[in-house]
């Protein structure tokens, strides 16, 4: 992994003074730690591309993404559950095809809801682990539950 620790990310968190801040943190954590990584803000029934790395993952390509909610999808499910999701469910069609190419058609393609407020907030959908990926998932887990907190608090 390269970039900053899941801990130092975390303490930095606990230090952010703004939610572009907190945001730009967490990606910096995620851009080492996965190939691919969108981070969605949910708004009106849908999760629209926040920010984003790897591949192909520019700026204005992360802005276009829209996932309808609706929709079966991995976003959909980890919104629906508030749990971390790590397949898409039986029926995902074209959308569900468009997210996975989009990170990089990884071997895993898992997702975190970010509660504020009692609502999820954002979605991270992120690829494959870079180098070993024993422990992504608690890792994905514990900073999404920061994440919310720290976004919770700078509101």
């Amino acid at each position: 992994m390269t970039g900053p620790t899941l801990d130092a990310t975390i303490a930095a968190l606990d230090r952010a003074t703004d939610l572009d801040d907190a945001s730009d943190l967490a990606m910096r954590y995620l851009a080492g730690r996965f190939h691919h990584t969108v981070l969605f803000a949910i708004h009106e029934g849908a999760a629209l591309g926040d920010r984003g790395h790897g591949g192909q993952l520019t700026d204005e390509v992360v802005t276009a993404i829209t996932v309808p909610l609706g929709a079966p999808s991995i976003i959909q499910v980890a919104h629906e559950t508030r749990r971390l999701a790590t397949g898409a469910p039986a029926g995902a069609g074209a959308i569900q095809d468009r997210l996975e190419r989009t990170l990089g058609n990884p071997s895993g393609l898992t997702a975190i809801p970010i509660e504020v407020d009692g609502d999820v907030a954002f979605v991270i959908a992120v690829g494959d682990a870079v180098g070993d990926p024993a422990g992504a998932e608690y890792d994905l887990e514990r900073l999404g539950r920061v994440l919310g907190a720290a976004f919770q608090r700078l509101r």
